[in-house]
């Protein structure tokens, strides 16, 4: 019960899940383990599951009286690993525990009544606010507290996970919490301004589901801006300048709401701005929300100053508020979809973006795929200049010679680095090549280039590919501007081309499997090292990309179900998430809570699989998974419970078809000469991968599945 709840958040956290076996999987062989006695049975993990320098939280579905607990943090200092806490979805406060002493979070709590008509009462178990402010607070200020450098001049360098390379992660969870904070206030749009504004601000407006204007900046004298746009004098605390704000009319309308977010509250001289620039809209600023105040500069005295007419009471009035926001704006996070799906295969480690227009989709991107965003700066900032250690790349064909050029730390990417280079539109290929010089200064890899605009016209692929001819495969525009002349634009929106998603998934698959197969002779197995995993350390990024290709491949699904084995589940969790439907376990004992219910039952390889007949309606349509498809006695058994619920089967699903002899203690066979695919009868089964080869061979091979490479 505990495994899901435990997948969930480690997929948040972007961390491994570590899981403690009833019995020592085959597997494992004789390696080291280490054990913990749960409900009088020893559960094992492998001692090089967990090091001496982890910080391991532990998760389960409900606490009562913390013997599981108590168990598994005994597991954590027999590995000399540092325990952190509990978290559960339920606390059981009924019956007497020892969970005194340690932090524990949870969702909800059940407690005794002082009803006589209602024995429990079922109440949430911390305020709706409290448990996000506290970690995402508690996480930023630990990582400023560890990472940030103080330079002369009042300086904080934050660089290295704020606004120059971003941690998407930790700004994602504040992003999170600073909606949280506003979300009564019918924020319509969310207002920053270049650049380090914008990765906070983008994490907001997303939390939020509502548009992003980001405030461009230019010099004083720039008389273009002042007459034809929304325009407020600024200054610059890091570059020590003058400088203009500005935004175009069509962006702010006078029935706005806004929400003014950026990383630093310093002198408030930005703030101010970007409030001035509401006004003159005719907006109301319903508040503004700031990663780090020095409040040693006053910041916040500035839109309090008589002259700004911003006082605290106006702020008030405003979140009382009650307007609804308009429809939610998801197309930055489906064009980051699009193409995190077409460079799964790439195996990045960074992404590369450019002040400031493709921030935005660099980070969302940077999000999806769980890697570090670094952005390259058109002007060397004033912590830059101190703290040297840059390199730069000339943007060609640039009239502005104060910003012709891009900056970067260099320690932001490393000589082993595999990049993406993202930006909003590919014109003449200027900022990509540039980018590009960058990566190679350092010694990083360009693995792949996207955009969401590519204008044609200007030839900006082809200047690529005469310098760089090994991005042929690797440049990916969402939509072509095909021409653009005064009878308007004639536009080419690119189809995904979800089956060479596909191939490239399995592909990525087979690379990984190939790689990490290893094969125990004397227990007739075989093993792979993180892709499914001995001890939970899955890859989750390859194992979501894996459940989106099954998925896709089923239409009507209701239910998914799967059987007892830990790593099917895993397999089964993912593809639920991408059909959008619940997913259904089968367990090999029947639980308290299942008591007195229907049970639906089948024999497996592994027990006798339970599961209660109230999960199945008479339309659904299930999706049966699992990780491997050997024997398919597994697959039989279930199939035999979908049939006992008169349920319809909508298919089979699996990542890898075994077609060797190496399946542990059983043939591969379901014992009358029938492999495993033919045993499931005439049923859809669809696999991403096949593993041949066997003892005699002294080795596994592995291979993309047949249908893929027909489609190929």
């Amino acid at each position: 019960q505990g495994l899901l709840p435990a997948l969930a958040t480690s997929r948040h956290l972007n961390i491994p899940v570590v899981f403690a076996y009833a019995s020592v999987p085959n597997a494992w062989g004789s390696r080291e383990t280490i054990s913990a006695t749960i409900q009088e049975r020893a559960h094992f993990v492998l001692k090089d599951a967990i090091s001496a320098e982890d910080r391991v939280i532990i998760i389960d579905d409900i606490v009562r009286t913390g013997s599981t607990v108590q168990a598994l943090k005994s597991i954590c200092e027999q590995a000399g690993a540092t325990f952190v806490g509990v978290g559960a979805i339920i606390h059981n406060r009924l019956l007497e525990n020892c969970m005194n002493g340690f932090q524990m979070e949870t969702l909800a709590q059940v407690s005794p009544s002082s009803s006589s008509s209602q024995p429990v009462t079922i109440s949430p178990a911390v305020d709706d606010l409290a448990l996000p402010e506290v970690v995402a607070a508690d996480v930023l200020t630990e990582r400023v507290m560890t990472d940030g450098v103080v330079l002369p001049g009042n300086l904080l360098k934050v660089y290295s996970f704020i606004n120059h390379q971003v941690d998407t992660g930790l700004m994602d969870m504040c992003g999170q919490l600073l909606a949280r904070v506003f979300a009564g206030f019918g924020i319509q749009k969310v207002l920053t301004a270049q650049t380090g504004g914008l990765p906070p601000a983008h994490a907001v407006a997303t939390a939020l589901r509502v548009p992003l204007v980001c405030a461009r900046e230019t010099h004083e004298n720039d008389q273009s801006v002042m007459e034809t746009m929304y325009s407020a004098p600024s200054e610059s605390f890091t570059k020590k300048k003058k400088l203009v704000l500005y935004v175009t009319k069509e962006s702010l309308c006078s029935n706005d709401t806004v929400l003014v977010v950026d990383d630093f509250l310093a002198t408030g001289t930005t703030g101010v701005a970007l409030h001035r620039l509401a006004e003159q809209a005719g907006a109301q600023v319903a508040g503004m929300a700031f990663l780090v105040e020095k409040r040693f500069q006053d910041g916040r005295g500035a839109f309090c100053h008589p002259k700004n007419h911003m006082h605290h009471e106006q702020y008030r009035r405003k979140a009382l508020c009650n307007r609804e926001p308009p429809p939610a704006d998801g197309g930055g996070v489906a064009a980051a979809s699009v193409l995190a799906k077409r460079f799964v295969d790439a195996k990045c480690s960074a992404v590369l973006t450019a002040e400031m227009s493709g921030v935005a989709p660099a980070m969302a991107l940077a999000r999806k795929l769980r890697v570090p965003l670094v952005c390259a700066r058109r002007e060397l900032s004033k912590v830059m200049v101190v703290s040297g250690g840059t390199v730069s790349a000339k943007v060609e064909g640039s009239t502005d010679s104060a910003r012709g050029m891009l900056h970067i730390f260099k320690d932001h990417l490393r000589r082993d680095d595999t990049v993406l280079v993202v930006d909003d539109i590919l014109g003449n290929g200027a900022t990509a090549l540039a980018m590009q010089e960058l990566c190679e200064q350092v010694g990083a890899t360009v693995v792949g280039m996207g955009f969401l605009v590519e204008k044609v016209f200007q030839h900006g692929r082809g200047k690529i590919l005469a310098r760089r001819p090994q991005l042929e495969d690797g440049i990916v525009a969402l939509t072509k501007i095909l021409s653009m002349d005064d009878k308007g634009l004639k536009i080419f929106r690119c189809p995904e081309p979800h089956r060479d998603t596909w191939l490239r998934v399995a592909s990525d698959l087979v690379r990984r499997m190939s790689a990490e197969v290893e094969i125990d002779v004397a227990a007739n197995a075989m093993k792979f090292r993180s892709v499914l995993g001995l001890h939970m350390s899955m890859d989750p990024v390859l194992l979501d990309a894996c459940g989106d290709v099954l998925a896709a491949q089923f239409a009507g699904v209701t239910k998914v179900l799967t059987g007892a084995p830990v790593q099917g589940l895993s397999v089964a969790y993912v593809v639920a998430r991408h059909c959008e439907v619940p997913m259904i376990f089968a367990r090999t004992g029947v639980p308290l809570t299942m008591k007195g219910q229907r049970i639906l039952s089948a024999q497996a390889p592994t027990g006798t699989f339970n599961v209660s007949a109230e999960f199945f309606g008479p339309s659904d349509r299930v999706l049966i998974v699992d990780d491997f498809l050997a024997s398919g006695q597994t697959a039989k058994a279930l199939q035999q419970i979908c049939t006992e619920a008169g349920v319809q089967i909508a298919g089979f699903a699996f990542l890898a078809l075994n077609k060797t002899q190496l399946v542990g203690q059983r043939s591969v066979s379901n014992g009358n000469g029938a492999t495993g695919k033919e045993a499931l009868g005439f049923g859809k089964v669809v696999v991403l991968a096949e593993v041949f080869g066997g003892i005699k061979q002294g080795r596994c091979d592995v291979k993309v599945a047949d249908w893929l490479q027909r489609m190929s």
